[in-house]
């Protein structure tokens, strides 16, 4: 397995989700907020991209590294939208069983 941000957050998520309170939760339950400016974030940066003639200003086989660090950046918003779509799930299921 290559090791990623995405797959990091995922697993530790996963390995501490059942020990979270409620207040912790809903912490992580907010990163879909984070997770949406940080995709506008990316969609603005492929656009500044795709303006300029990349191969006029970056060394060769550098295309290369910017494109792998916008997939991992793409990963880790992916993450943080699982991440936090769990969390309000088990808070809201949490909310609807203490009734």
């Amino acid at each position: 397995m290559i090791c990623s941000i995405q797959i990091a957050l995922l697993q530790l998520f996963e390995a501490a989700k059942d020990n979270l309170d409620d207040d912790q939760l809903i912490f992580f339950g907010n990163l879909l907020l984070h997770a949406d400016e940080e995709a506008q974030n990316l969609c603005n940066t492929v656009t500044a991209l795709a303006m300029c003639d990349v191969s006029e200003r970056l060394p060769d086989g550098e295309i290369q590294s910017v494109l792998l660090g916008l997939a991992n950046r793409a990963g880790t918003i992916a993450a943080l939208i699982q991440i936090g779509a769990k969390a309000k799930q088990m808070a809201a299921e949490r909310k609807g069983g203490a009734r």
